[in-house]
């Protein structure tokens, strides 16, 4: 009996940790739009954002520092070129630090409203952004020169959003293009020749499909992912021969332009996890923001939301959600707007659990008085009745979004769950309506 109680008290104290989610937010006396989190190691890791802010840590982002310095710029990102030299890159420059980021040097330019930058090694680099094409610099910066610019007929506008390189020598980047009169076109391109030359691996079939691929990460010398702003995945298992696009349906249904991917961090081909924002317009309280970091473990086919912030509009004009970076395969740190967050887990097996996306639907549970699900903690059968006719399916998931069982409702319903481990489970009402609950497995 003390052993049950004493499992009972931690699943409790357990629910109370998912509800409130799996990040935790690190307490920082510096407020400011933190931007790019990256690691040089297991321990010793940078944040940068607006106003020349640069916070470090030397224990894996348990506490952080903020580092002093006069600068004035909007760093957008950065990275460790080696040991001791970092580049970092943000109003049309690019900085220099070579003593783990207490001091800054301005080294080069960046052609003006690049809004990336990544270099191969100190000399050959490439940027892009709000700028025409993809440019490449031979001299750390000095000069800049076109690498690439779309090639087909009626373009009026082409531009590459990010970049990734698995070698020295071959590597994509991605991007879209306006054409004149049908609409905009996502791309990714590929070279093999250290961005000498560089082709069209990619390219949206048709206007709008693939809105604006904003991130892209190479994983190993076959699987590459790209997303972009609308939150679609586009997939290659085969060093970008093939794509597949894995589409996302809007979340937030009565926004006035969705959700927006602002960074992804890829485990795998299956694995990853993207921190995101949206404005929700309300027809009689105006609007709020929110700021959320999702997961998927199937590839896109389905998200759990890991953390939820509604924000009010006091952010409005700088981004809500900045980086998303893990240090291994449990730690990772997160960035934004006056926020630096830690996940030891991953995030895995905990979710926001009124707050769960299936194939594309964000669903928002609420307190309904049609349905009795007793007893709850149950180490066994689990009652489930259902008092109107707005439910007629229950499916039962665990708290990573795997699904165990799919139950046709009667009025009185008997789930047996004798077979499954200790601990937390949800489940998902649908018909009419959509309901979720959470419900607590015992020890026998």
């Amino acid at each position: 009996m003390k052993s049950k109680l004493i499992c009972f008290g931690l699943l409790v104290f357990a629910l109370d940790v998912v509800c409130k989610g799996q990040w935790t937010k690190i307490d920082t006396d510096t407020p400011a739009v933190f931007r790019a989190v990256k690691f040089k190691n297991q321990t010793d890791g940078l944040i940068l954002g607006n106003d020349g802010i640069v916070m470090k840590t030397t224990n894996q982002g348990e506490s952080w520092e903020h580092l002093q310095n006069d600068l004035n710029i909007e760093f957008f990102d950065f990275q460790f070129m080696n040991d001791t030299m970092i580049y970092a890159y943000g109003s049309d420059k690019i900085y220099m630090s070579t003593d783990f980021g207490d001091s800054w040097t301005e080294k080069s330019s960046l052609p003006s409203g690049a809004q990336f930058a990544y270099f191969l090694d100190l000399e050959t680099g490439f940027a892009g952004g709000n700028i025409s094409g993809l440019r490449r610099t031979n001299n750390g910066g000095s000069t800049w020169s076109i690498a690439w610019i779309h090639p087909g007929d009626n373009v009026s506008f082409s531009k590459q959003t990010d970049i990734d390189f698995l070698n020295d020598s071959a590597g994509f980047a991605c991007g879209r293009v306006l054409k004149s009169g049908l609409g905009f076109f996502g791309n990714i391109i590929k070279t093999v020749d250290r961005g000498l030359t560089w082709f069209i691996a990619y390219e949206s079939p048709t206007a709008y499909q693939v809105t604006h691929p904003i991130k892209i990460k190479i994983l190993n010398d076959l699987f590459v992912i790209v997303i972009d702003d609308d939150f679609n995945l586009i997939r290659s298992v085969n060093s970008g021969e093939t794509w597949s696009v894995v589409s996302f349906v809007d979340p937030d249904p009565e926004t006035s332009y969705g959700i927006t991917a602002s960074s992804m961090y890829s485990l795998n081909l299956d694995t990853i996890l993207v921190s995101a924002e949206t404005t929700v317009w309300l027809v009689k309280s105006g609007c709020d923001s929110k700021r959320k970091i999702l997961r998927t473990t199937d590839g896109g086919q389905s998200w759990i939301v890991q953390y939820l912030e509604v924000m009010d509009f006091q952010d409005y004009g700088a981004p809500l959600m900045g980086d998303i970076t893990f240090i291994n395969d449990t730690v990772g740190i997160s960035v934004g707007n006056n926020l630096i967050m830690r996940s030891t887990n991953l995030g895995e097996n905990i979710h926001i659990p009124d707050t769960i996306i299936f194939k594309g639907t964000e669903e928002h549970s609420r307190p309904h008085s049609g349905i009795k699900i007793f007893p709850n903690p149950t180490s066994g059968n689990l009652t489930v009745e259902i008092n109107n006719g707005d439910f007629n399916v229950l499916d039962v998931y665990t708290l990573s979004g795997k699904k165990l069982r799919t139950l046709q409702l009667n009025k009185i319903n008997t789930i047996d769950l004798t077979a499954y481990p200790a601990g937390l489970y949800l489940c998902r009402f649908s018909g009419k309506k959509i309901y979720h609950h959470c419900i607590i497995k015992t020890e026998q």
